[in-house]
C-alpha cells in the first residue's frame, strides 16, 4: 500500500515536471515566433523603404511609393531611381518649381486633345491637385475638338502631354507651359519624373 502510494506521488511529480517543461518550451516558441516576426516585418519595412534627397519614400502593397513633401503627402507610380533616365533628360531651361502651382488653376491639355494619356494625367492631377487651387482640361486653339477653354502659354499654367516624334522622353518649358514629350509607354514614368524635378527630388 505505501509502496502505491509512493508510486503514485512519483508520477504526480514526473507529470507535473513534464507539464512545467511544456509550458516553458510553448512559451519560449510563442516568444521567439514573435521576435522572428518583428524581425522579419523590420526588415521588409526597410527593404521597402528608400531615400532620395533626404525624404523617405515607403513603398505600398499595391506598389506605388508614398512620401511626404512641404507637409504634404504625396503618391507616386514610381521612385526617383526609377525615372532617373528621363530625369536627366529634363530641359535646362524648365524652371519650374511645386510653389509656382501653390493656388493657382493648372490646366492639362495634350497635342492633340484626343491623345490625353489618362493613367499620366491622373498621376499628376491626384498629386498636384494638393496644392492648386483647381484643375481644368484645355484646348490649345480653336480647332479643338472638345468643349475646353482656350488657352495658351503666356496666360496660365498649362501642362502639355505630347508623344514623342523619336522615342525619347523628355520634359520642357515654353513660357507658364510645361510640355512633356512621352516615349511610347513612358507616359506615367515621365509625369512622376516632373513631380520630382519641380520638387528637386533626385
Amino acid at each position: 500500500m505505501i509502496r502505491k502510494i509512493e508510486m503514485k506521488e512519483e508520477r504526480e511529480k514526473r507529470e507535473t515536471k513534464n507539464k512545467r517543461t511544456i509550458s516553458i518550451i510553448l512559451a519560449l516558441v510563442l516568444l521567439l515566433s514573435t521576435a522572428g516576426y518583428f524581425v522579419s516585418e523590420m526588415f521588409q519595412e526597410k527593404r521597402n523603404t528608400l531615400v532620395f534627397s533626404g525624404l523617405e519614400f515607403r513603398q505600398t502593397e499595391h506598389g506605388t511609393w508614398q512620401f511626404s513633401y512641404g507637409g504634404i503627402s504625396y503618391e507616386t507610380m514610381y521612385n526617383p531611381g526609377e525615372v532617373k533616365n528621363i530625369s536627366d533628360l529634363v530641359s535646362e531651361s524648365l524652371g519650374k518649381k511645386v510653389s509656382d502651382y501653390y493656388n493657382q488653376p493648372l490646366y492639362i491639355s495634350a497635342e492633340p486633345i484626343e491623345e490625353l494619356p489618362q493613367m499620366a494625367v491622373q498621376e499628376l492631377l491626384t498629386n498636384l491637385g494638393k496644392v492648386v487651387s483647381r484643375s481644368n482640361y484645355a484646348c490649345l486653339d480653336e480647332n479643338c475638338s472638345q468643349n475646353y477653354p482656350i488657352k495658351n502659354c503666356s496666360t496660365g499654367n498649362i501642362i502639355i502631354f505630347k508623344k514623342s516624334n523619336v522615342n525619347s522622353s523628355i520634359i520642357k518649358e515654353n513660357e507658364k507651359c510645361v510640355i512633356i514629350e512621352y516615349a511610347e509607354g513612358e507616359q506615367e514614368k515621365t509625369a512622376d519624373a516632373f513631380l520630382f524635378k519641380i520638387m528637386d527630388i533626385k
